[in-house]
């Protein structure tokens, strides 16, 4: 699943980037205990973050990195 999401985060293999997929693709394999999906979840919040200004995304990319 993490690698799936990497593939749509970054356009390889697939026909268009779906952020919104890979994102919930990251929380999936997050939740299952892949740290790498761990860590591409908190920066994929981070970079919600910075694109909303919303603080609950830094909050939320902060817990996970810690």
């Amino acid at each position: 699943m993490n690698n799936l999401a990497i593939c749509l985060e970054q356009g390889h293999g697939v026909d268009s980037v779906d952020m919104d997929q890979a994102f919930q693709l990251y929380q999936e394999s997050a939740s299952k205990g892949y740290l790498p999906a761990v860590y591409n979840l908190a920066f994929s919040y981070l970079i919600k973050g910075r694109q909303s200004k919303l603080p609950e995304h830094f909050r939320q990319a902060a817990r996970l990195f810690h």
